[in-house]
């Protein structure tokens, strides 16, 4: 088995319908957000309990770190398209199953959780195939690889802030069993589309020939090889600790004890969506004439700068239009600084690792990228409780300055202290 790092002549002649691959994605993610609104709501018309809808609700979040982990090796072993097609399919199968088996009078719970349960399993290899088919086309067609990624952060964000308002209008329009339906129908149009109209080239190295343990033990021992890969992974990790902690429980607990106004949160969310995709637009434009090491500093130090105003405006401005206004303003600085650094993100893997282990070092990055969350969250939560909320947000923002300083004294984030030809003869020898 060999692991090129040369860009072959392609085995067919067709453009790389990059454009298939972008809607594709959009499909899915936006299947993503219905499933997120569909589900809890169809949950708790038909049990009537809370508890059993977050019960369900907490089944589908469990697969995300041992399903990322482990999904790696079968994206190289079977190729990221069968893999993408594969997982739509069996999303479209699990969603659909839903409303069918309703519409039969089978409402079990147990079977409404594993239906659940399978449909996120399958989701996250899909989603890491749809990624890895983007850097292999990038490096395949000599697509600019800033503008391509910009594309596709773009592409995330906007379904990111789109999603729950198409699913929430279709909600009260159609209701919530043709809602589902709908929602079935996005990954089996994203299958369709990937079938149709990807063609990556055929496998020029030797079948993998390891289970998928050796495989993934191995590309651990080559990742820790990497001192940018390293750097990379816990910057993700760290970003990552701080975004899910910050949207998903700092904001909406400040927004209802500290405001008292629902509003508000609808403004703030709106406010780091807009700043995302400013700053993603920019380096889509302006990507090739930036320098990633300076980038990849600059960006956790805006989220710094965002945090630290959300601070200040908590000391001096509580409950106030001005505080509101701040506190928005806040969060598009922060916002800008996490939009560029997830396409910085993407492109640092992409430059480090070639084809053929991309399945599985993407998959190890996804893992590396959720570990942090349980303790941000935990972090959060103790803070919170105690209404630290200063307190707790000056300490995101010194978190958001260490994973700025993981880059000091980095001239590059292309390795070259080890080839990826490493990873294969050592996954050779065993």
């Amino acid at each position: 088995m060999t692991f090129n790092h040369e860009i072959k002549t392609p085995f067919y002649d067709n453009d790389s319908h990059v454009g298939a691959l972008y809607l594709a994605n959009a499909l899915t993610l936006t299947g993503n957000s219905l499933t997120a609104i569909a589900i809890p709501w169809f949950i708790h018309d038909v049990t009537g309990s809370a508890m059993a809808t977050a019960g369900v609700v907490l089944a589908g979040q469990l697969p995300h770190i041992l399903a990322s982990l482990f999904s790696g090796p079968f994206i190289d072993r079977f190729s990221p398209l069968k893999v993408s097609i594969g997982c739509d399919v069996i999303n479209f199968l699990a969603v659909v199953a839903i409303p069918l088996f309703y519409s039969v009078g089978i409402t079990d719970i147990l079977f409404l959780t594993v239906m659940v349960f399978l449909s996120q399993v399958f989701d996250i290899p899909g989603n890491t195939s749809k990624q890895v088919m983007l850097a292999d086309m990038i490096d395949r067609y000599g697509l600019p690889r800033e503008r391509a990624n910009g594309v596709n952060s773009l592409i995330e964000t906007g379904c990111d802030v789109i999603g729950p308002v198409i699913a929430t209008g279709l909600l009260s329009l159609v209701g919530v069993l043709s809602l589902l339906y709908l929602d079935a129908i996005t990954f089996l149009i994203s299958a369709f589309l990937v079938a149709r109209f990807i063609r990556l080239p055929k496998k020029i190295h030797a079948d993998l020939k390891h289970s998928g343990y050796v495989q993934l033990v191995q590309s651990c021992k080559w990742v820790l090889k990497k001192p940018a890969l390293i750097r990379l992974a816990v910057y993700g990790s760290l970003l990552n600790l701080i975004a899910v902690a910050l949207l998903a429980l700092v904001i909406p607990v400040i927004g209802k004890e500290v405001f008292q106004k629902p509003m508000w949160l609808g403004i703030w969310m709106s406010s780091f969506a807009i700043g995302t995709v400013v700053s993603a637009s920019l380096y889509t434009l302006l990507g090739t004439r930036a320098n990633t090491v300076k980038l990849l500093q600059l960006a956790p130090v805006l989220q710094c700068l965002g945090l630290t105003l959300m601070a200040f405006c908590l000391l001096f401005f509580t409950s106030s239009i001005t505080g509101g206004v701040l506190i928005a303003t806040a969060l598009f600085v922060y916002g800008s600084g996490l939009g560029v650094g997830g396409v910085l993100d993407a492109i640092v893997l992409q430059t480090n690792v070639t084809s053929v282990h991309r399945g599985t070092v993407f998959s190890l990055f996804g893992t590396a990228r959720y570990a942090g969350v349980p303790f941000g969250l935990l972090l959060a939560g103790y803070f919170l409780e105690h209404l630290l909320y200063v307190e707790l947000i000056f300490l995101l923002s010194g978190i958001s300055l260490i994973a700025s300083a993981l880059w000091l004294g980095a001239r590059h984030t292309m390795d070259e202290t080890t080839s990826t030809t490493d990873l294969t003869r050592t996954t050779d020898e065993h």
